[in-house]
């Protein structure tokens, strides 16, 4: 069993994940964690290209069912089925973390006694790097979507969320009506 599970869905993604791979792989954690990737009918063979790269803490499921147009929600909802760990994290492939991400999130939930938070980037201090992925600054924000952490203007975007598996499965996941990416 892991303590963390971070799902990552992927469909057409595959030219991001080449370049974030690396760093999810290596992350600085006091707690056993992996990167589930969930192939979506991703056309870029992105199960296969993960299985090629032999890293212990990086998986990959693939959904074969219902694939023509993707739905984040349920792609969401299948990773949710297959982490087996008392935290999961939802990070989108195009995001490569801070070091401290995974420790930092479980510091701030056992100091709050919490079972939810959101990482959060000014779009300021976020990265742009040269393919479209996103590289976070490791002084970002971490604390709950309401106005004493956001300001009014909202200039933050939720990178991350992580949350205990229990309160993910007594809120019964995502929303799969719910289509699009935002």
């Amino acid at each position: 069993m892991y303590d963390v599970t971070i799902i990552v869905p992927s469909k057409g993604w595959l030219h991001y994940l080449k370049q974030t791979v690396s760093h999810l792989s290596c992350l600085e954690s006091f707690v056993k964690y992996r990167v589930l990737v969930v192939d979506y009918g991703c056309p870029d063979s992105t199960f296969e290209w993960i299985k090629e790269q032999n890293l212990p803490n990086i998986h990959c499921i693939k959904v074969k069912d219902d694939i023509e147009k993707f739905n984040l929600s349920r792609c969401r909802n299948i990773g949710i089925k297959h982490a087996n760990s008392k935290f999961v994290a939802f990070l989108d492939g195009d995001v490569i973390p801070p070091k401290n991400y995974i420790n930092k999130a479980l510091t701030f939930m056992a100091a709050k006694d919490c079972n939810y938070v959101s990482y959060a980037s000014n779009s300021e201090k976020a990265k742009h790097l040269e393919y479209g992925t996103y590289t976070l600054e490791p002084l970002c924000d971490y604390g709950f979507r309401d106005s004493t952490i956001c300001p009014e203007d909202w200039k933050y975007w939720i990178i991350s969320s992580i949350l205990s598996k229990d309160a993910c499965d007594k809120i019964l996941g995502f929303d799969e009506g719910f289509k699009n990416w935002s």
